[in-house]
């Protein structure tokens, strides 16, 4: 279960990177690549709670969504605070 819940939140954290690169739902793919990417971790989210219970699941989710999207805002996006 705790590598299914990494997958969960890899999608949300590169549906959010996919979002940057939408420019505002201006571009098609990468706009397009937000949605599902953000439909599937809701999916895959929905089937883990299932199992578990919602609020470790969801907790879970959040804090890897988290460190992945600092993760890939500092490989993809070059950005990293100061």
């Amino acid at each position: 279960m705790n590598t299914f819940l990494i997958f969960i939140a890899a999608a949300f954290a590169f549906g959010g990177a996919a979002m940057k690169y939408s420019d505002g739902f201006s571009r098609f793919a990468p706009s397009l690549i937000m949605m599902l990417l953000f439909v599937l971790g809701a999916a895959m989210q929905t089937l883990a709670m299932k199992q578990q219970q919602m609020s470790v699941t969801h907790i879970a989710v959040l804090g890897l969504e988290a460190v992945l999207a600092f993760g890939s805002g500092v490989v993809f996006l070059r950005k990293v605070t100061h």
